[in-house]
C-alpha cells in the first residue's frame, strides 16, 4: 500500500515493504526551463500551464536548474509518458514501470538538484501529459522512529505539585512545558498515523532518524529544561509544607490568640478593674506569642529545602491553649468579683437611694396647684428631721467602708443579701412618710375642697349681680348688701387660705374648726342680697325682651350683609339705632312697681317696624342676586358650550359681544345695583316702599338671559356647521386631487356618504332654530361629521400608502417574465405561472383595496401599517426579488452542469487507469464495475434531483451548496476505488518467523508488568506527600521505560535479519536464529525483571523513612489531641484498649476526632501489617508490591495526613466540646427541672407550706439561674467550652445538682416538721380543739354577761375583753406558728398562752376570773340600785303621800329582804347567781318606780321614763350619724358605691333591735339603762368603723384613678418621645445619618434612655408603686437630647442635600466646560445652571439666617418649628438645585456634539464613517443651512471651521481627528480658517484631450502652489452632454475619487483616506470623457491642504494646449461594473479592469 509516508528513511526501496508517497505539490517547477537543442534542428518546445510536455523532434532536451529536493527516496510518475529519458545530476534513471522512475538524493540537507528531460530515441519526439513527483517512505520504519520518540518523550515527566506549593510562576511553567510536551506529542503522532505533509519532512529532518531528527533535539531540550523544572518544585514543595506548618502556627497560634487578646483587651479597656487584674496575664502571652513568631519567622528565613528542620519547638498550640483557659478563667473569676462589688453597691446604693427616694418623697408632697409658696414647710420639717433621725442611727450599719472592689465574691453577696433582709428602718421611715403624705393628703382635699366652695359662692355672688338694674331709689340698700356678701366671702377666702397646712382637722372631720361658721356668713349674706334682686324682675324683663328683638334686629342685619356680597352698604342697626336708645332710657328710669305696659307696647312696634324693613330690603336684595346668578350660569354655559372650530377661533367666539349680548345684561345688573343703594340710603318708611317697587320693576331680566343664551347657541352650532363643512370640503378636494393625479380605484371612494352626513346636520341646525338642547345635539352630530371626516382620510391615506406600495409590482413581475423568457425549461414554466399568480395576487390585493375603501374599512395599527400591509409588502418584496431568483436559479443551475460533467470526467479517467494498469483480469472487473455503479446510479440520481430543483426554481445559495457537496461525495467515492486499488498492491510478507514473535509478545508482557509496577507507584500512588518522597526514586527507575524501544529495536533487528536473509536466499538453522535472536530475547528479559525487583526494594526502604519523617510529627499531634480531649473528658473511661474511645455522648458525633483517632491507629495497624509482608516477601518481590511498605505507604501516608490539628480539627474539638457540655448541661438542666416540679408533687415535701415550696422552687431556679449564667459565660460567642471542661466544668455543673439536693433535703426536713405542726395545730383548731371551745365558753360568757344588768358596767367588759384578748393571743401564735407549731420552744409557748387562757376564765390564786369579775360588777349595780330604791324610799316617807296597797313597812320589809338576797348573792353558784340578779333586778325596780310615784304623781315610773328618754336622744343621735354615713356613700366613687351599697344595712337592723329592746324593757330599763346605752356607743362605733373604712376604700379609689391617669399620662409621655425619636430616625435615615458614624450612636443612647425610662414605669405600674404625682425627671433630659439631635440633624441633612447639590452643580461646570455645544443650548443651560447655583446660595443664607434667628431665640418649640420650616423650605430648594444641575448635565450629554462626529446616533468617536458621511454632503450638495434645519448637532458637528458651509476642507478637518495627525476627539479643534483662500498661484483649467466616435476626453488642469490633500470641484455639461466616465491620473496615486451626478452634470471629490498630498505642483488630476454635443466646464473648486485650509481654486477655462499626452500618461489603473459604472474598488461578480497602459481586463471576484 502507499500513502503520503515518509520514504527518506529508505535510500533503497525494500521489495515488499509498505510505502507511502508525499506528493511535491508543483513539478516541474513554474518557472520556465532551460533548453537545449541540437544545432540546426528544427525543435518546437511547448511548456504548458498543465504541466505536460510535447517536444515533436527527440533532438532537445528540456533541464530543470536549481530544483530543491530534500534527502530520501524519490518517484516520478509521467501520465502519458511518450519517448522519454530522465538523468538526475547528471544520472540516468532507469523506469521502473511504465512512466514511472525512482532515483535517491543522498546527504543530510535541501540540495539543488539538475533535473534533465531528453528523447530517449532521438529520431522520434517525446513528451507526457502529466508529471507527479512523490517521496517514497517506509511505514514500518515511521512506526519504529515514533515508537523511540515517544519512549523518549515519556521519559519527560515534569514533578508534580505538593498539596499546598500554590506557586503560580512554577505552576506557569508546568503548563509551558505540557504545552511543549503536547506538541512534541502531536509531531510524533502524525508520524505514527502517516499524516505528514511535505513540510514536516522538511521540519522533523525525518532523514537523520529517531536519535537524528528535529523531533529527538526538541525532546533533549525538553527534558534538561524539565530536570531543572523539577529541582525547582521539589524545592518549593518542602519550602510550601514548610510554610504550611509556619501558616498554621501563625494562623491558629500567633493570630488566634492575638485576636483574642485583642478582642479581651478591648472588653476591658474601660475597665479599670479588670485591666489591673488582667493586663499582665495578657502582656505575658502576647510576648510568648512573640517570642513564637520571631523564632517561627527566623527559621523561615532559611534556604534549607525543608525550614521545617529550623523551627524552634513542636506545634505550641496546646501550650498556648493552656494559658489563654487560664486567662480566661481567671477573667471570669474577676468579672464575678466585680459583678458581686457592683451588686453590693447597688443593694447599698438601694437603701441610701430608698433613703433619699422617701426623704424626695416628702419634698415632693406640695401644696394644690396655684398656692404660692410652700403650705407645709414647718411640718415638712419636723417630718425630715424625725426621718433622718430614723436614719442616722441605722446608717453606720451598712458603711461599705469595710469591703472594697476585689474583695471575694461570696463575701460582697452575703453582705448584700443582709442589707436587702432588713426591712425594720426601711418600715419605719416608710411610716413617718406616710403619716405626712396623710395629713398632706387630708389638708390639700380641705384645701380644694374650700377653694371650690368658695369659688362656687364667689360665682353665685356674679350670677345674682350680673346684668341687674338697680332703681334709683333702692341704689343705697343694694350697695349695702351688695358689700356684706363681698365682706363675708373676704372672710372666708382668708380664713381657709391661712388655716391650709397649719390648723389641724380634728379626726373624724374633713374641714378646720370654724370653717363652716364662715361659709354660713356668706350664705346668708347672698340669700339677702338676691331678696333684694328679686324685687327687681319686672325691669329686668323689660330689658329682656328688649334684648331679644335687638338680637333678631342684629341678626337680621347680618342677614342682609351676607346677603348683599359686600354690593351694598345697608347697615339695619344703625338706622334704628335712635329708636333703640329711647327705649333703653325708657327703661332705666322705671323705679320698682312701676307700670311697664307702655314701654312694652313700643317694643313691640320697635320689633314690627324692623321686621318690616328687613324683608323688604331682602326681598330686592335677592331678586339682584338671581339676576346676577343668571348671567353667572349663561357666562359658564358660554364657556361650556361645544365649539368644534379649533381653540383660538373658539376663544374669540367666546368673547364676541356680537355672540353673547354679555355687556348689555351686565350694564342692565348694575343699574339694579345703583337702585338699590339709592333704596337703602332712604329713611325706614320711604326705603320699604322703593324696595317694592323694585321688585316688580325687574321681574322680566331672567328673560333677556334666556333669549341671549339661545342666541349665542344657534350661533355657535352655525360656526361648527361652517367648520364641519369646511372639513368635508376639504376630502372633497383631497378626492379631487388624487383622481387628478390618477390614484388607482380612488373614484370609487364613497365621498357622497360625507356630503350626505353634513347635508342631515345642516338641516337638522335649521330645524333647532334656538332650542339649546336641539342644538347641542346638533352640535354632537356636525362633531361626528368632523370625526367621520378624520376617518375618512385616515382610509384615503391609507388606501394611497399600499397602493404605492405596490405601484412598482406589475413592471417587476413584467421584467422578471422577460428574464424568464431568456432561461430554459422546465424552470421557465414553473416562473411563467409564479409570475402568473403574482399578477393575480396583485389584481386581487387592488380590487380587496377599493373595496375596503369604499367600505371605509381600512383596518390601521397605531404603527401606521393596515390589514393589507402584509400582502403588500409580500407583493412588493416578491417583485423585487424575483427576477434575481430566476437569475440565481439559472446561473446556479449551469455551474452545477458544469460540475456534473467534471465528476463524470474524473469517473472516467479513474476507469481508464484501472484499465491500464490493473492486468488481473478478475480485479480489474471488479473496480470498472463499481466505477460504473457510481456513474450511472449516483451521479445520475443528483443529476436528476438537481434537474428537478432547477426546474421548481428552488436552487438558491443554499441548494446549491448541498449539490456542491453531493457531487464532492461522488469524486472522493471515485476516489477512494482507485485508493483501494492501491492498497492492493503489495508485495509478499514472510511467513517463515516461526514463534519469535511469541517470545517477543512475552518480553513486551513482562516489561509491560515491569512498567505497571513503575506506573503503579507513580499514577496510582494518591497521596501528594508520598507521591512527592518518593519521587527522586521512582525515577531513578524510569529507565524500565527504555525497554520498550529496545524491544522495537530488537525486534526490527530480529525481523532484518529474517529480511535480509530472504533477500540473500539464505535459509538459516535453529542455532543461528537461537544466537542471533531468541539468546537475545531472554537476556533482555531477565534485565527486566531484576530492574523491577530493584525498584520495589529502592521504594521499601523510602517507605520507610517516610515513615519516621512523618509518623514523630502525627504522633505528637495524636498525643496532644487525645490529652486534650482526655482533659476535657471526652473518652469512655471504662475503656481498657489501647484505642481511646469517645464517650456514649460523643461517639458516632464526631467524624472529624474520630477519623484523626481512627486515622493514626489506622497508620499504625497498616505500617505493623506492611513491615510483615515487606520481611516475609518472597523472590522476585514485584510480585507481591502492592502489600509491601512501600506501596502501603500510600494508605498509610493518607492516615498521617488525617492527623493534623488545624481549623477544621479546632472546630469539632470546639464541637465536640460543644455538643459534650451541651449533654452535661441538658442532663443538669432536665434533672434540675424535674427537682423543681417534684416540689409541687413528692410526697415526701406534701406537708411543706405553700411558702417553703415556694422558698425552695426560688431557690432550685436561683441555682438553675446560676448554672444558667454559668452555662451562657461557657456558650459564649467568645467563650471556649472546651476551656470548660479541661476546667471541671462539669463538676461545676454537679456543684450545682448537689446545691438543688441540699435544698431539697431542707424541704424534705421542713415538711416533716409540718406534719407534726399540723397535728399539733388541728389539736388547738380543729372542730373540737381546744380554741374552739375557748370560743364557745367565752360566747357562755359573753352570754352569761347580756343577761345580767351589769353587761355594761366596765368591769365586765374588761374581764370578756381579757379573756377574749388571751384567746386571741393563743390563736394568733398557733397561726402564725402554724408551720413549726411543734417545736419545743414553740410549743411551750402555746401551752403557756393556754394556760392564760383558761386562767381568764377561772383565775388564779392572786387574780379573779372572768365569771367572778361579772358576778362582782352585777353585786355592785344591784348594790347601787338598793341605794336608790332606799333614797326614793326615804322621799315617799317624806312627803306624806299616799302610799297605797302597800304600805311603807311592807315596803322596807321588800327592801331588807332584796338586801339580805344581795347579801348571800357570794355563796351561789353562777347559775343561782344568775337567777337571783335577775330577779333582784326586777323588784328593784319596780320598788323604785313605786317609790317615785308615791311622791311624784304618773301614770308611768319616772325613773323608767327618763331612762327612757335619754335612750332615746342616744338612739337619734346614732341614727343621725348612720343617715349622714349612708348619704356620704352617693359622694363616693362608683365602685365604692356598688361595693357600699348595702353596708349599713345591717348596723341599721342592729340600731333597730337596741331601739326595740329598751323601748320593750319596762320599768327594767332604769337597770339596764347602762348596757343599753353601750349597745348604743356599740353601734356608733360600728358606723364611725364602717364609715373609716368606705372613706379608705373611697381614698384608695381616687387613688387608683389619680394613678390610671398618671399612668396613662406618663406612658403618652414616653410614647411621644418614642414617636419623636422614631420621626427624627426616620428623618436621619432619609439622610443617611442614622449610621454608626453619624447619629446612630446617639439615637442607640437615646434609644436605650426610653427603654429604661419604659422600664421603670412598666415595673412601678406592674408592682403597683406609681403614685398619682409620680414623674419621670429623665423625660425632660430626653427631651432635651431629643431636641438638640433634631436641631443637629435638620442642620446635617441641609449639609447632606447641599453637599449632593454642590456635587450636581460641579458636575455641570465639569460638563459644560469640556463639551461643544450649540450656542443656544449653551445659554439655555448655563442659564439653567445660574439659576441652580442661585437657589443654592439662597437656601444656604436661609438656613444660616434661621440658625442665627434660632440660637438668638429662647428656643421654644415654637422657635425650632420655624426653624425646622426654614429648613424643609432648604431641603426643598437644594433638591431642586441638584435636579436643576443634573437636568443640566443631562441636557449637556443631550445636546453636546463631538466635532467630527456626524453620525444620526453620535458616540463621541470620529471614524472613517463620519468622514464618509461629510464627504457625501459635500457631494450631494447638502448646505450647512440645510443640515442645520434638520440636525443642528450633525450641522455644527460636521461645520469643522465654523464657516456654515460644508466643504472639502471640514471633511479633511474630520480625517485629520482619525487619522490623529492635528486633533483627537477628546479635545477641541485646533484652530481652522473659516474663510476660503484664494491665490492666483491656485488655479483650474480644461484641457480638450481628444474625440474619438463621439467621446471627448478632457484633462482637468490643477496647478497649486500649495500642496493639497483632497478637493472638490463640481463638471458642469450642456443639454443633451452626458459624462460617460471620470478618472484620475498619476498625481492621485494614493488617492479615491468619488463622483455625484447631478442635473448639471457631476460633483467630483479627490480624497485619501490617510491625507496623503497631490503628487506635484501642476499638470492634469482627472480625465473627464463625455458624449454629447457640448462643452464640459469647471466650476466650484476648492481644495484643501493637510491643516484643513481650503483654498478657492481660479477658474483658467478650457486651456488652448493642443494635446496634453503626457500629462496623462500616469491615468490610474480604473475599475468598471458590466453597467459600465466606474467603481472604488473590486466588487463581487464580474470586474472589467482598464489598466494605467490602456489594456483592458475582465476579473470574476
Amino acid at each position: 500500500m502507499q500513502k503520503k509516508l515518509l520514504a527518506c528513511l529508505l535510500v533503497a526501496p525494500v521489495a515488499g515493504t509498505a510505502m507511502a508517497d508525499i506528493s511535491i505539490e508543483t513539478f516541474p517547477p513554474t518557472e520556465a526551463p532551460s533548453l537545449t537543442t541540437t544545432p540546426g534542428s528544427d525543435f518546437k518546445y511547448n511548456f504548458d500551464n498543465g504541466n505536460g510536455l510535447l517536444a515533436p523532434v527527440g533532438t532537445g532536451t528540456v533541464t530543470l536548474s536549481k530544483v530543491k529536493l530534500y534527502p530520501g527516496a524519490y518517484k516520478l510518475t509521467l501520465a502519458g509518458c511518450d519517448n522519454i529519458k530522465l538523468e538526475i545530476d547528471g544520472i540516468s534513471v532507469k523506469k521502473e514501470a511504465e512512466g514511472e522512475y525512482t532515483f535517491t538524493i543522498g546527504g543530510n540537507s535541501e540540495k539543488d538538484v539538475t533535473v534533465k528531460i531528453s528523447a530517449d530515441n532521438p529520431s522520434l519526439g517525446f513528451g507526457y501529459k502529466k508529471a507527479t513527483l512523490d517521496i517514497v517512505l517506509d511505514e514500518a520504519t515511521l512506526k519504529e522512529i515514533s515508537t523511540a520518540l515517544q519512549a523518549e518523550l515519556d521519559k519527560v515527566v515534569l514533578k508534580p505539585f505538593s498539596e499546598h506549593n500554590n506557586d503560580a510562576a512554577l505552576k506557569s511553567e508546568a503548563e509551558g512545558y505540557n504545552k511543549t510536551k503536547s506538541d512534541i506529542k502531536a509531531k510524533i503522532d502524525k508520524i505514527a498515523d502517516n499524516t505528514l505533509t511535505l513540510e514536516d519532512y522538511n521540519s522533523f529532518q525525518l532523514w537523520n532518524g529517531a536519535e537524528g531528527c528535529t523531533i529527538a533535539t526538541e525532546i533533549s531540550n525538553l527534558s534538561t529544561k524539565v530536570g531543572e523544572f523539577n529541582e525547582k518544585v521539589t524545592v518549593a514543595n518542602k519550602h510550601a509544607e514548610s510554610d504550611e506548618y509556619y501558616n498554621g502556627v501563625m494562623t491558629n497560634v500567633v493570630g488566634a490568640f492575638e485576636k483574642k487578646i485583642i478582642a479581651l483587651k478591648e472588653k476591658i479597656a474601660n475597665n479599670e478593674f479588670l485591666k489591673g487584674v488582667m493586663d499582665n496575664d495578657l502582656d505575658s502571652l502576647q510576648a510568648r506569642l512573640d517570642e513564637i513568631e520571631v523564632k517561627f519567622n527566623e527559621a523561615q528565613k532559611t534556604h534549607s529545602c525543608n525550614r521545617a528542620e529550623n523551627y524552634p519547638m513542636a506545634n505550641p498550640y496546646f501550650e498556648v491553649t493552656k494559658t489563654w483557659a487560664n486567662i480566661q478563667a481567671k477573667y471570669d473569676n474577676a468579672v464575678a468579683d466585680q459583678d458581686a462589688w457592683t451588686n453590693y453597691m447597688s443593694v447599698l446604693g438601694d437603701f441610701r437611694v430608698f433613703y433619699a427616694a422617701e426623704v424626695d418623697s416628702i419634698n415632693a408632697q406640695k401644696g394644690v396647684e396655684g398656692v404660692t409658696g410652700d403650705p407645709f414647710a414647718t411640718k415638712k420639717g419636723d417630718y425630715l428631721k424625725a426621718v433622718q433621725t430614723i436614719f442616722d442611727a441605722n446608717n453606720s450599719a451598712y458603711d461599705g467602708n469595710t469591703l472594697a472592689l476585689g474583695s471575694p465574691a461570696e463575701t460582697l453577696n452575703t453582705a448584700a443579701e443582709a442589707i436587702k433582709a432588713e426591712g425594720t428602718v426601711r418600715g419605719e421611715i416608710t411610716a413617718k412618710v406616710n403619716e405626712f403624705k396623710a395629713f398632706v393628703e387630708q389638708q390639700n382635699t380641705a384645701y380644694t375642697a374650700a377653694a371650690k366652695e368658695y369659688k362656687d359662692l364667689t360665682d353665685q355672688f356674679a350670677t345674682a349681680i350680673k346684668d341687674v338694674t338697680v332703681p334709683t331709689s333702692q341704689k343705697v340698700d343694694y350697695e349695702a348688701r351688695e358689700k356684706a356678701v363681698d365682706d363675708a366671702l373676704k372672710a372666708l377666702d382668708a380664713f381657709y387660705k391661712d388655716a391650709y397646712g397649719k390648723t389641724d382637722i380634728k379626726a373624724g372631720e374633713t374641714m378646720w374648726p370654724e370653717y363652716q361658721a364662715n361659709v354660713d356668713a356668706v350664705t346668708t349674706a347672698l340669700e339677702y342680697l338676691k331678696n333684694a334682686i328679686k324685687s327687681y324682675e319686672g325691669i329686668n324683663g323689660l330689658a329682656t325682651e328688649l334684648d331679644k328683638v335687638q338680637a333678631q334686629i342684629e341678626e337680621n342685619g347680618k342677614e342682609l350683609d351676607k346677603l348683599a356680597k359686600g354690593e351694598f352698604a345697608f347697615k339695619l342697626v344703625e338706622k334704628l339705632g335712635a329708636t333703640k336708645t329711647e327705649l333703653d332710657n325708657a327703661i332705666a328710669a322705671l323705679e320698682p312697681g312701676q307700670d311697664t305696659a307702655d314701654i312694652k307696647k313700643q317694643i313691640g312696634e320697635y320689633e314690627a317696624a324692623a321686621k318690616v324693613i328687613f324683608e323688604a330690603l331682602n326681598g330686592a336684595i335677592a331678586k339682584y342676586n338671581g339676576f346676577a346668578d343668571d348671567i353667572k350660569a349663561y357666562e359658564d354655559f358660554i364657556g361650556k358650550k361645544t365649539l368644534i372650530i379649533g381653540k383660538t377661533e373658539a376663544d374669540a367666539f367666546r368673547t364676541d359681544d356680537e355672540n353673547t349680548q354679555l355687556k348689555a345684561l351686565k350694564e342692565k345688573l348694575a343699574g339694579f345695583a345703583t337702585a338699590i343703594n339709592a333704596v337703602t340710603s332712604l329713611d325706614n318708611q320711604a326705603c320699604y316702599a322703593q324696595a317694592v317697587i323694585l321688585d316688580g320693576d325687574y321681574k322680566s331680566w331672567t328673560l333677556d338671559v334666556a333669549a341671549a343664551k339661545g342666541n349665542f347657541a344657534q350661533l355657535a352650532t352655525k360656526a361648527n356647521e361652517k367648520f364641519a363643512q369646511g372639513e368635508v370640503d376639504k376630502q372633497v378636494a383631497l378626492i379631487d386631487e388624487l383622481k387628478k393625479a390618477g390614484l388607482e380605484g380612488i373614484d370609487l371612494v364613497p365621498v357622497d356618504k360625507l356630503t350626505g352626513e353634513m347635508s342631515a346636520a345642516e338641516t337638522a341646525v335649521t330645524a333647532a332654530g334656538q332650542d339649546i338642547d336641539a342644538l347641542a345635539k346638533c352640535d354632537t352630530q356636525l362633531q361626528d361629521v368632523v370625526n367621520h371626516c378624520a376617518k375618512f382620510n385616515a382610509q384615503v391615506m391609507a388606501y394611497k400608502t399600499e397602493i404605492d406600495k405596490i405601484a412598482d409590482v406589475q413592471g417587476q413581475l413584467t421584467a422578471a417574465a422577460a428574464v424568464n423568457d431568456t432561461t430554459m425549461d422546465p424552470a421557465k414554466t414553473y416562473f411563467t405561472k409564479a409570475i402568473a399568480g403574482y399578477e393575480e395576487d396583485l389584481s386581487k390585493l387592488i380590487e380587496d383595496l377599493s373595496a375596503a375603501l369604499y367600505n371605509e374599512s381600512i383596518e390601521i395599527n397605531a404603527d401606521g401599517t393596515t390589514n393589507f400591509s402584509k400582502p403588500a409588502n409580500t407583493l412588493d418584496t416578491v417583485g423585487e426579488e424575483l427576477e434575481k431568483t430566476i437569475k440565481m436559479n439559472q446561473a446556479n443551475y449551469d455551474e452545477l452542469l458544469v460540475k456534473s460533467q467534471n465528476v463524470l470526467k474524473h469517473i472516467d479517467t479513474v476507469i481508464e487507469f484501472i484499465n491500464k494498469n490493473c492486468q488481473n483480469e478478475e480485479k480489474r472487473a471488479e473496480y470498472v464495475n463499481s466505477l460504473n455503479t457510481i456513474k450511472s446510479t449516483d451521479l445520475a440520481k443528483v443529476d436528476l434531483e438537481m434537474t428537478g430543483d432547477f426546474g421548481k426554481g428552488g436552487l438558491n445559495a443554499a441548494a446549491k451548496g448541498g449539490y456542491i457537496n453531493k457531487y464532492d461525495a461522488i469524486l472522493e467515492a471515485a476516489s477512494k476505488v482507485q485508493t483501494d486499488f492501491d492498497g492492493e498492491v503489495s508485495g509478499l510478507n514472510e511467513a517463515t518467523a516461526g514463534a519469535w514473535k511469541e517470545s517477543i509478545a512475552k518480553l513486551r508482557a513482562d516489561k509491560d508488568a515491569a512498567v505497571n509496577v513503575y506506573n503503579a507507584f507513580y499514577y496510582d500512588i494518591q497521596n501528594k506527600g508520598y507521591r512527592e518522597f518518593i519521587s527522586d526514586a521512582l525515577q531513578s527507575h524510569a529507565h524500565l521505560f527504555d525497554y520498550a524501544p529496545q524491544i522495537t529495536k530488537l525486534e526490527g533487528e530480529i525481523q532484518k535479519y529474517i529480511d535480509d536473509c530472504n533477500a540473500s536466499d539464505y535459509v538459516f538453522s535453529e542455532d543461528d536464529f537461537k544466537k542471533n535472536a531468541l539468546n537475545n530475547i531472554e537476556a533482555m528479559g531477565t534485565s527486566i525483571a531484576n530492574d523491577v525487583d530493584a525498584l520495589v526494594k529502592s521504594l521499601n526502604q523510602v517507605s520507610a523513612d517516610y515513615w519516621t519523617d512523618k509518623s514523630d510529627y502525627r504522633g505528637g499531634v495524636y498525643t496532644a489531641l487525645t490529652q486534650s480531649m482526655a482533659a476535657a473528658g471526652m473518652f469512655d473511661t471504662e475503656n481498657t484498649g489501647k484505642i481511646p474511645v469517645l464517650n456514649k455522648t460523643l461517639l458516632g458525633k464526631c467524624p472529624v476526632l474520630q477519623g484523626v483517632i481512627d486515622s493514626y491507629n489506622d497508620a499504625l495497624t497498616k505500617h505493623t501489617a506492611a513491615e510483615k509482608a515487606t520481611a516475609e516477601a518472597a523472590e522476585p518481590i514485584y510480585k507481591t508490591y502492592t502489600s509491601q511498605m512501600g506501596f502501603a505507604m500510600d494508605a498509610i501516608a493518607d492516615c498521617l495526613d488525617a492527623v493534623v490539628y488545624n481549623d477544621n480539627v479546632e472546630k469539632a474539638l470546639e464541637a465536640a466540646a460543644d455538643l459534650l457540655w451541651n449533654s452535661y448541661y441538658k442532663d443538669f438542666s432536665d434533672k434540675a427541672k424535674a427537682d423543681k416540679d417534684s416540689v409541687g408533687t413528692a410526697a415526701a415535701y406534701k406537708s411543706a407550706t405553700a411558702e417553703q415550696k415556694e422558698a425552695a422552687t426560688k431557690a432550685i431556679q436561683e441555682v438553675i439561674d446560676k448554672a444558667d449564667a454559668y452555662n451562657s459565660e461557657a456558650t459564649a460567642e467568645d467563650a471556649n467550652t472546651l476551656s470548660v471542661l479541661q476546667d471541671n466544668g462539669k463538676a461545676a455543673l454537679d456543684g450545682f445538682d448537689d446545691e438543688i439536693e441540699a435544698i431539697l433535703a431542707k424541704l424534705a426536713k421542713q415538711s416533716e416538721a409540718n406534719a407534726a405542726a399540723t397535728e399539733l395545730y388541728n389539736q388547738y383548731t380543729g372542730d373540737n380543739g381546744i380554741i374552739p371551745g375557748f370560743n364557745s365558753d367565752l360566747q357562755k360568757l359573753v352570754d352569761y354577761a347580756a343577761s345580767l344588768a351589769a353587761d355594761s358596767q366596765q368591769k365586765t367588759i374588761a374581764a370578756i375583753n381579757k379573756v377574749k384578748t388571751a384567746i386571741e393571743a393563743l390563736d394568733g401564735f398557733v397561726n402564725k406558728h402554724q408551720g413549726d407549731l411543734a417545736t419545743e420552744e414553740n410549743a411551750a409557748e402555746a401551752e403557756s398562752l393556754k394556760k392564760a387562757v383558761e386562767d381568764a376564765f377561772n383565775g388564779t390564786e392572786t387574780v379573779k376570773g372572768a365569771y367572778a369579775e361579772v358576778r362582782e360588777a352585777e353585786t355592785s349595780l344591784l348594790e347601787g340600785l338598793t341605794v336608790k330604791v332606799r333614797v326614793a324610799y326615804n322621799n315617799a316617807k317624806a312627803s306624806e303621800a299616799n302610799w297605797g296597797e302597800t304600805s311603807p313597812s311592807e315596803m322596807e320589809a321588800k327592801i331588807a329582804a332584796a338586801m339580805e338576797k344581795i347579801a348571800g348573792l357570794k355563796a351561789l353558784t353562777d347559775t343561782e347567781f344568775q337567777t337571783t340578779a335577775q330577779g333582784l333586778e326586777t323588784d328593784l325596780c319596780n320598788y323604785l318606780g313605786q317609790l317615785e310615784a308615791i311622791y311624784t304623781p304618773s301614770d308611768t315610773n319616772p325613773a323608767a321614763v327618763d331612762a327612757q328618754a335619754r335612750l332615746t336622744k342616744k338612739y337619734e343621735q346614732v341614727k343621725a350619724a348612720l343617715e349622714a354615713a349612708e348619704a356620704a356613700i352617693s359622694q363616693c366613687e362608683p365602685s365604692v358605691q356598688e361595693e357600699y351599697a348595702e353596708a349599713y344595712q345591717p348596723i341599721a337592723g342592729e340600731l333597730a333591735n337596741v331601739q326595740n329592746e329598751y323601748s320593750n324593757a319596762g320599768n327594767k330599763v332604769v337597770a339596764l339603762e347602762g348596757n343599753f346605752a353601750a349597745d348604743l356607743d356599740a353601734v356608733q362605733k360600728a358606723i364611725d368603723d364602717k364609715k373609716a373604712e368606705i372613706e379608705a376604700a373611697n381614698q384608695a379609689a381616687l387613688n387608683e384613678k389619680a394613678i390610671a391617669a398618671n399612668a396613662v399620662a406618663l406612658q403618652a409621655q414616653v410614647d411621644e418621645l418614642k414617636k419623636q425619636l422614631e420621626e427624627i430616625r426616620s428623618y436621619l435615615s432619609t439622610y443617611q445619618l442614622d449610621t454608626p458614624e453619624q447619629y446612630g450612636s446617639e439615637l442607640a443612647m437615646i434609644d436605650r434612655m426610653i427603654g429604661q425610662m419604659q422600664t421603670v414605669l412598666t415595673t412601678m405600674v406592674d408592682d403597683k408603686t406609681l403614685a398619682a404625682d409620680t414623674t419621670l425627671p429623665i423625660a425632660e433630659q430626653i427631651k432635651y437630647m431629643l431636641t438638640n439631635l433634631n436641631y443637629n440633624g435638620h442642620n446635617d441633612a441641609v449639609k447632606c442635600v447641599n453637599g449632593l447639590a454642590t456635587t450636581a452643580i460641579n458636575d455641570a461646570r465639569t460638563a459644560m466646560a469640556g463639551a461643544h455645544m450649540l450656542a443656544a443650548d449653551r445659554e439655555k443651560l448655563s442659564a439653567q445652571l445660574n439659576a441652580a447655583v442661585a437657589l443654592q446660595s439662597k437656601a444656604n443664607q436661609s438656613v444660616d439666617e434661621a440658625n442665627t434667628a434660632y440660637q438668638s431665640s429662647a428656643q421654644t418649640a415654637d422657635d425650632l418649628d420655624k426653624f425646622f420650616a426654614v429648613v424643609e423650605q432648604a431641603i426643598t430648594d437644594l433638591t431642586k438645585a441638584e435636579n436643576d444641575a443634573r437636568a443640566v448635565t443631562e441636557g449637556v450629554y443631550n445636546s453636546e456634539f463631538t466635532p467630527g462626529d456626524v453620525t444620526l446616533d453620535p458616540d463621541g468617536d470620529v471614524n472613517i464613517t463620519d468622514v464618509q458621511q461629510v464627504l457625501t454632503w459635500v457631494g450631494e450638495g447638502v448646505t450647512y443651512d440645510e443640515l442645520l434645519a434638520k440636525n443642528p448637532q450633525q450641522a455644527y458637528a460636521a461645520d469643522m471651521n465654523g464657516n456654515k458651509n460644508l466643504d472639502i476642507a471640514d471633511a479633511v478637518a474630520i480625517l485629520n481627528i482619525v487619522i490623529d495627525d492635528l486633533n483627537n476627539t477628546k479635545a477641541a479643534p485646533r484652530y481652522l480658517a473659516k474663510d476660503i483662500k484664494m491665490s492666483a498661484d491656485n488655479n483650474i483649467a480644461l484641457a480638450l484631450n481628444g474625440n474619438e466616435d463621439g467621446i471627448r476626453e478632457y484633462a482637468v488642469l490643477v496647478n497649486n502652489a500649495t500642496t493639497f490633500v483632497a478637493g472638490q470641484l463640481d463638471l458642469k455639461v450642456s443639454a443633451g452632454m452626458e459624462i460617460v466616465d471620470i478618472e484620475l491620473t498619476g498625481r492621485a496615486a494614493d488617492h479615491e475619487l468619488y463622483r455625484f451626478d447631478n442635473s448639471t452634470g457631476a460633483r467630483v471629490i479627490v480624497a485619501s483616506m490617510s491625507n496623503a498630498a497631490l503628487d506635484g505642483n501642476s499638470g492634469a488630476l482627472l480625465i473627464v470623457r463625455t458624449r454629447g454635443a457640448g462643452n464640459l466646464e469647471v466650476d466650484g473648486a476648492i481644495f484643501a491642504d493637510k491643516h484643513a485650509t481650503g483654498f478657492g481654486l481660479g477658474n483658467e477655462g478650457l486651456s488652448g494646449i493642443d494635446s496634453i499626452t503626457e500629462s496623462c500618461q500616469n491615468v490610474k489603473e480604473r475599475i468598471y461594473n458590466v453597467a459600465g459604472q466606474a467603481m472604488n474598488r473590486l466588487q463581487r461578480g464580474i470586474n472589467i479592469i482598464r489598466k494605467s497602459d490602456g489594456t483592458t481586463t475582465k476579473e470574476m471576484h
